[in-house]
């Protein structure tokens, strides 16, 4: 017969280790007013490049995409 002590750790194993809201791989890492001012700025650089294209300003265009690379090695290691 098991000890009830044991079987109280043994439950508690299979719990999680971390809440979901304070794990810190969760995409709720995040905050929401971050998150929301990220995409703004991803579109306007998206939109910044579409439309130096369509002016045939081919530097300007692709002159954003560091940029970009750069806001993915920034949020990348946040979502886990």
């Amino acid at each position: 017969m098991v000890p009830a002590r044991i079987m109280g750790a043994r439950s508690s194993l299979k719990s999680k280790p971390f809440p979901s809201s304070r794990h810190p791989c969760s995409i709720d890492a995040m905050k929401k007013t971050l998150s929301l001012l990220l995409i703004v700025l991803v579109l306007a650089v998206v939109v910044f490049g579409t439309w130096q294209l369509f002016l045939g300003n081919f530097e300007a265009a692709f002159s954003s995409a560091p940029f970009l690379l750069l806001l993915y090695f920034v949020v990348r290691p946040q979502r886990g």
